[in-house]
């Protein structure tokens, strides 16, 4: 058996054992070997908000959660409601949300505009952040929000 033969074949082995060649930092290869099936992410989805809710007038809608590392919101959101169906959504921390609600200029991971539905999709920094539906803009009406928005780990 040549040396060529040899290579070959514990190449063929190593793809049937579902084995792994990868390059290690000091550029020598290393093998890890996964008896099971090929690794899958796993992404862990945690709602932030209720399917729909209500948000009325003069009112914000405001909901804490902790982002832990590596951590995204991503979703979508409709507003229905008065002449504009319109609603402002902000993702915030901790410091920015306290700013908020005490009338103070404040920043926002996620700032949408006035808008009648969205898309969410932003990595957040670990911590406490909120996520706040705002109508406070809409004098008399009530605003109808369905939404799916999750933080996914």
């Amino acid at each position: 058996m040549t040396s060529r033969s040899v290579v070959g074949t514990i190449f063929i082995l190593l793809a049937v054992f579902g084995c792994k060649l990868s390059q290690g930092p000091d550029r020598s290869t290393s093998i890890s070997i996964n008896p099971d099936s090929p690794s899958q992410l796993v992404t862990r989805s945690q709602p932030l908000v209720p399917s729909t809710f209500s948000v009325a007038a003069r009112n914000a809608y405001s909901t804490q959660f902790n982002v832990p590392s590596s951590a995204r919101v991503r979703g979508t959101f409709r507003a229905s409601g008065g002449s504009g169906n319109d609603i402002q959504v902000f993702i915030v921390d901790a410091e920015n949300h306290r700013m908020m609600e005490n009338g103070e200029p404040f920043r926002s991971f996620y700032n949408s505009g006035k808008v009648s539905s969205g898309s969410i999709d932003i990595q957040l920094p670990p911590g406490t952040s909120y996520i706040v539906f705002n109508n406070k803009f809409s004098f008399l009406t009530n605003k109808a929000i369905s939404a799916e928005i999750s933080l996914e780990q």
